[in-house]
């Protein structure tokens, strides 16, 4: 309730500075950084959404899945800072929940990211391991509570 109370004051700020505000839903993946526990999982993060002001002013929300947490967490990021690099812009989005390091378009960007205050529930993620026999789902979440690193790529197709 305090996520949603607090994303819903911050996009109201946005709206309230008289610019457009516009919202880009698309879809996007997140894949933990340690390949040895996790393999080769991707996780497809729900309602990711980019509400962008200005170049200047972008924030990006998205719920994390209950297979790598136990339970859904939505989280938000706001720029920061934009720095030039060899590679093109690299954006820089922070909140409570860490850090995104964004290189390319909004829509087909590329984020390492570092999560901070996330919430697991361990006994749920191991009840879904049991329905996917073969998924070491609850090493891979208790892993990835001790380095929440990963990268989260943005695909181009548009959401209505």
């Amino acid at each position: 309730m305090k996520k949603n109370i607090a994303c819903a004051a911050l996009l109201l700020g946005l709206s309230q500075t008289g610019l457009a505000l516009k919202k880009i839903k698309t879809s996007a993946e997140y894949t933990p950084v340690n390949r040895q526990i996790s393999g080769n999982m991707h996780y497809a993060v729900e309602d990711y959404t980019i509400w962008l002001e200005s170049d200047e002013n972008v924030n990006i929300t998205f719920t994390l899945p209950e297979m790598l947490l136990g339970k859904k967490n939505k989280v938000h990021f706001s720029l920061i800072d934009t720095k030039n690099s060899s590679k093109g812009k690299v954006r820089i989005l922070k909140s409570k929940f860490g850090t995104l390091t964004c290189f390319g378009k909004w829509t087909e960007a590329r984020c390492s990211v570092a999560f901070e205050n996330l919430a697991f529930d361990f006994d749920r993620l191991y009840q879904i391991a049991q329905q996917h026999k073969g998924m070491n789902l609850v090493q891979i979440a208790r892993h990835f509570s001790e380095e929440p690193l990963g990268v989260v790529v943005v695909k181009a197709k548009r959401k209505p």
